[in-house]
């Protein structure tokens, strides 16, 4: 859980999958036991320039710009994504990361900045919920159903 940390997204198909698979094909591995063995898949294509995200588990939890993750969806430069319930990025296509952006200004004209907190309130807004009470939730029922297997 490193600020600033950077994952380069190669040519194809990657899984996104907890620190445990020791499977081939276990592209980007992430510690926390919210993090499913198959959790999400990245497919990038460099000549197309896509780059889509599709769930690799029913149960995952996966949060797009606020909204759950449900189907193979394209990623946009600066798309918010959160997986499970430790993990917030933000996805930075290479092909417009040189690109001038807009600064996104808050309603008293302050630079937004896109950290987990911003993230956090992004879902609260589009889901109706206090994010962080509602993740703790998930966390706590989900350690249940582990101790009790």
């Amino acid at each position: 859980h490193d600020d600033g940390l950077l994952y380069l997204i190669p040519e194809g198909k990657t899984l996104i999958c907890n620190t445990e698979k020791e499977e081939e094909g276990a592209g980007i591995r992430l510690a926390g036991q919210s993090i499913f063995n198959e959790h999400v898949w990245v497919e990038y294509n460099q000549e197309a320039g896509t780059c889509n995200l599709e769930p690799a588990h029913p149960d995952a939890v996966v949060w797009l710009n606020g909204e759950p993750l449900k189907e193979k969806t394209n990623l946009n430069h600066c798309d918010r994504l959160i997986l499970g319930n430790d993990y917030v990025f933000r996805y930075i296509d290479p092909t417009k990361s040189g690109e001038k952006k807009e600064v996104e200004v808050d309603a008293d004209g302050k630079p937004v900045v896109m950290d987990w907190e911003y993230a956090m309130e992004e879902l609260s807004k589009k889901q109706g919920l206090d994010a962080e009470t509602a993740i703790a939730e998930y966390k706590a029922e989900f350690m249940k159903e582990l101790e009790d297997r």
